[in-house]
């Protein structure tokens, strides 16, 4: 090594004279630099020590360091205590992950050669979320039954609604104001104030607290509810109004022939009392006469008794109250005979009697020189006009003209050829007669009948 620098220093002496060593151990012409290395050995001494403390160094790294591989990032390496350790970490690369329902983990043991991103939303905000949930630790007001609009929020105040940013237009107003006589109105008893929409705070009023306040004046309302002077008691005051209206006390009348005034006015602060009489009805007041609307019944003259008045009435006789006694008969009807019927005399017929006639009550129905009521008869009997017998088949008979009224006279007993007999009477007027075999059992029918003479007594 000495010879190499002596070699060196040789060849630097014959080039310069003068030499020094820089901080790195160069040696160099230092002749113009006003060194103090004016030699040759200077210079290598400077030299030679400037070696051992690189030399120094070179050892004291050769043993520091304590990294290994997992340390060290792939595809690097490293010296290490004098080894080459080369680098085992992975890298990773720029990721953006969008949050979730799921954690996104992002491994350890690595490098991140590149920015992990992990995305902001700027709809993350309470106003976007359900309310009573909370996404990533922030709890929403969403909701979606509100039904606010601007005029239910006070003016420059905001609110979301369903989402929806709403700003209030509700005015504000003060807490105390007055009503003006002309916001105001009397209607159905009662008085109505009408007051401007919106916001009015709370204070405290009257020993209440929490209120708001609004007032009309005494001359408002009167004014509007129509109070006057003349509609209030002298000695009495209500809303500034003081009352002209006199008062009356207590008085009695009697009543009289002339009328008596309670004057208009005026108000009653006592009772009026116009005096009444138990003697005032009718039977007291002369009949034909009236006292206070009451018709007078009293007469001095009348001589009724109770058997004189129907019975359940009554009436006044001379101031005496009489109830009749007489019996009432309601409507019947009689039929002649040969007794009298009598209809009792004392009784009120209420119902119409009725005593029978007969169309047929005529001189030529009842037997010559006989009277029946008064009706003196001409009949003096009929002819036998025919004789016939019964067959057994329909039999019609016709009667002979001129009779008013004709008899089937005789007992005649109808015979059948089984034995079954029938007696019959007839009587009729005018027409036709018709009979029937078999009418009479249906066990004669076709059965031969014979009778005795069927005799006809005409009427003329």
């Amino acid at each position: 090594m000495k010879k190499v620098l002596s070699i060196i220093v040789s060849l630097m002496l014959i080039v310069s004279p003068v030499y020094a060593l820089d901080s790195e151990g160069v040696i160099y012409d230092n002749s113009t630099s006003g060194s103090s290395a004016t030699n040759v050995n200077d210079a290598l001494n400077d030299l030679y020590s400037k070696l051992n403390e690189k030399q120094t160094e070179i050892n004291n790294i050769k043993n520091i360091g304590n990294a290994t591989s997992n340390k060290i990032l792939s595809g690097y390496t490293a010296y290490v205590k004098g080894n080459t350790i080369t680098g085992s970490i992975p890298s990773k690369g720029a990721t953006t992950y969008t949050p979730g329902t799921s954690n996104q983990t992002i491994a350890s043991g690595q490098y991140l050669s590149g920015a992990q991103t992990i995305k902001g939303d700027a709809n993350l905000v309470a106003a976007n979320i359900a309310k009573g949930k909370s996404i990533f630790g922030i709890s929403g007001t969403y909701t979606s039954d509100a039904n606010a609009v601007a005029g239910n929020i006070l003016s420059g105040k905001t609110a979301y609604v369903n989402g929806s940013k709403i700003t209030g237009s509700m005015p504000s107003r003060s807490d105390s104001g007055n009503v003006a006589q002309d916001k105001a109105w009397l209607y159905s008893n009662r008085v109505y104030f009408g007051v401007e929409t919106g916001y009015y705070p709370s204070a405290n009023y009257g020993g209440m607290t929490g209120v708001s306040e609004r007032y009309i004046t005494y001359e408002s309302l009167a004014k509007i509810i129509g109070l006057t002077a003349d509609k209030l008691i002298t000695g009495n005051t209500i809303l500034g109004i003081t009352g002209s209206i006199p008062s009356k006390g207590a008085a009695t009348y009697t009543p009289g022939r002339s009328n008596q005034t309670i004057a208009s006015g005026q108000y009653l602060s006592g009772a009026q009392t116009i005096k009444g009489d138990a003697n005032l009805v009718a039977a007291n007041i002369a009949k034909g006469k009236s006292i206070f609307g009451i018709s007078g019944t009293y007469t001095s003259d009348a001589n009724a008794v109770a058997g004189n008045i129907l019975s359940g009435k009554t009436a006044y006789v001379n101031g005496s109250k009489i109830t009749g006694t007489i019996s009432s008969k309601g409507a019947a009807t009689y039929t002649p005979g040969k007794s009298n019927q009598t209809i009792a005399s004392g009784q009120y017929l209420s119902g119409t009697q009725t005593i029978k006639g007969d169309s047929n009550l005529v001189a030529s129905n009842i037997a010559n020189g006989k009277t029946i009521f008064g009706v003196t008869g001409t009949y003096t009997g009929g002819t036998i006009t025919s004789t016939e017998k019964l067959g057994n088949t329909t039999n019609v008979r016709t009667i002979p003209s001129g009779c008013s009224i004709y008899i089937f006279i005789g007992v005649n007993k109808i015979t059948f050829s089984n034995s079954t007999a029938l007696y019959s009477d007839r009587i009729g007027s005018g027409g036709t007669l018709t009979w029937y075999a078999s009418v009479f059992d249906s066990k004669i029918a076709g059965q031969t009948a014979s009778v005795g003479n069927l005799n006809i007594l005409c009427l003329k």
